[in-house]
């Protein structure tokens, strides 16, 4: 990516192949740009649009700067998940609290022997009429409830 062309205060995605993040650009010095990703303060380094000084055989490997316009890009990611998890979403909309309850509640003891903590009750996740927003249950939930 020709990264002279960004300007600091710019929007830009970045991408690992298999996740996306938002970034802001902060600032530009001949062929490298600095990023702050959400509201860390911390800035990272691309040259080229790569991340720099990344293994690129590391686990998710360097971010790249992706060159669609963040806007663009978020859009399409927003259109995919609602097309891909429709069915999921659906079957959300019209399931009983008990059967929500019971989904959650099993992802939770997934996550639970992975030693990762509950993100938020699973009685409050439950009584959610509508998760197509909250694309971390979303797509959790829908691998969970595929699993049968």
């Amino acid at each position: 990516m020709d990264t002279t062309k960004l300007a600091v205060g710019q929007d830009i995605n970045l991408d690992t192949g298999t996740t996306n993040f938002s970034g802001k650009v902060v600032k530009t010095i001949e062929s490298s740009v600095y990023v702050q990703i959400g509201g860390s303060g911390e800035h990272i380094r691309f040259d080229n649009g790569v991340q720099f000084g990344v293994d690129p055989m590391s686990e998710i490997g360097p971010l790249v700067i992706d060159e669609v316009p963040f806007a663009e890009r978020k859009q399409t990611i927003r259109e995919r998940r609602a097309r891909d998890y429709q069915p999921f979403i659906t079957w959300w909309k019209t399931a009983s609290y008990d059967q929500r309850l019971a989904l959650v509640t099993k992802y939770y003891a997934t996550r639970a022997a992975l030693s990762l903590e509950p993100l938020a009750a699973a009685e409050t996740i439950a009584k959610f009429d509508d998760v197509s927003g909250i694309w971390i249950f979303l797509e959790e939930l829908a691998k969970e409830k595929a699993k049968g």
